[in-house]
């Protein structure tokens, strides 16, 4: 029986002019916690305070996962 999981998807943009952008959309790692993936999620998305100029948008989604795969 597969098990409701989060997963963090991270979205970089590249070539953002103002008429076109590019986006790329990658998964990380499953949580069991939806809070625990927002954390990281928030995490990633506030290091402009850094002076990094990545653009990126970070989020949780539920899926279904199975029982043995690694969910943190």
């Amino acid at each position: 029986m597969k098990v409701l999981v989060f997963v963090l998807i991270i979205e970089t943009f590249t070539n953002v002019t103002p008429s076109r952008q590019e986006s790329t959309k990658e998964a990380f790692g499953q949580w069991r916690d939806v809070h625990k993936c927002v954390h990281f999620a928030y995490s990633l998305t506030t290091q402009h305070r850094f002076n990094y100029d990545i653009p990126i948008i970070a989020y949780c989604v539920p899926r279904y996962a199975d029982p043995d795969e690694e969910i943190y």
